[in-house]
């Protein structure tokens, strides 16, 4: 993708949905908007209410112009995996025209992983019991033809003790109609978190299930450790004259790409305890259409929860 269009696309937007998205709003003759709680990839994430049941709803919205059409996609590809009985997502309530601008209306959660951890201490036991969850949320949507391809820790909500995956803007189906999986075409360009996504979509790879897995592995190391071991890394002038950090060859990604390597992450992974470390050992020898053994990877942290 071309970061210049993210940029100019989300730059109007802002200027818009400011004008447009007033307090108490109403949407849909049901949705009654209460603050602005964040910004989506294209749009902004309101907080809001169902003046009927009073149950806390999260408003998202997208100019109709905006060139990448996430949220159509993340409301098809939700609800096509709701009706195939994912629970641990998102349920779309809503999803319409609102003035000039596409709407959804989802659950509203507590906070994200990634605001939880911060909020307290995660001991390894429950960081072992948390991970076999999250596996197992991409199991069921991976067994549905679904990978999700931004696996980071705000996108893992946390609600009544219970943890969902949230944010399907990037997700895509990886067989196609044929039951045949999708071609691993090289890019020059990634898809997802540079933090977060695996040394294979450095590499310019598709990403395919083994992707989003080893980006599990990443969160697991980030809540132990409360950093990554590219967290540090700088851009390099001297080398690179990219200004787009979403292509593979700027100088920051080619240092993740290194620091995320085999050789370089298992010894960290080594520091932290077998379990990650026999994590990524099979992750990382699961080929681009491999079927992840999803029982084999919880097992290994069952078993020391």
């Amino acid at each position: 993708m071309n970061n210049k269009l993210h940029k100019t696309s989300k730059h109007l937007f802002v200027i818009d949905i400011n004008m447009a998205f007033q307090t108490d709003a109403l949407v849909a003759r049901k949705y009654k908007i209460i603050e602005r709680i964040g910004n989506g990839k294209f749009g902004f994430v309101y907080k809001g209410v169902n003046i009927t049941s009073t149950e806390p709803v999260a408003l998202k919205f997208e100019d109709k112009g905006t060139v990448f059409k996430l949220l159509k996609r993340e409301t098809t590809i939700l609800n096509y995996l709701y009706n195939h009985k994912c629970r641990n997502i998102p349920c779309v309530y809503w999803f319409g025209q609102y003035d000039e601008y596409m709407g959804t209306v989802m659950p509203f959660y507590d906070c994200s992983l990634h605001e939880y951890c911060k909020l307290k201490t995660i001991s390894v036991n429950k960081l072992n019991i948390l991970i076999v969850k999250c596996v197992q949320i991409l199991e069921s949507i991976h067994m549905n033809m679904v990978i999700h391809r931004d696996i980071k820790p705000h996108n893992f909500m946390v609600k009544n003790g219970d943890i969902f995956l949230i944010d399907f803007g990037l997700a895509t189906f990886y067989l196609t109609e044929d039951k045949l999986h999708v071609p691993n075409v090289t890019s020059e360009h990634i898809t997802g978190t540079p933090r977060y996504i695996s040394h294979h979509i450095h590499t310019g790879c598709t990403p395919s299930r083994r992707d989003d897995l080893i980006s599990l592995g990443y969160i697991y190391i980030y809540i132990y450790a409360k950093e990554l071991p590219w967290d540090s890394v700088m851009t390099d002038i001297t080398i690179s004259t990219l200004t787009d950090e979403s292509h593979i060859m700027h100088s920051k990604n080619q240092q993740r790409m290194i620091l995320k390597t085999h050789d370089q992450l298992i010894p960290v992974c080594k520091q932290i305890n077998e379990c990650i470390e026999n994590y990524f050992l099979l992750c990382n020898a699961y080929d681009y259409v491999d079927d992840p053994h999803y029982n084999s990877l919880c097992s290994l942290f069952i078993s020391k929860s």
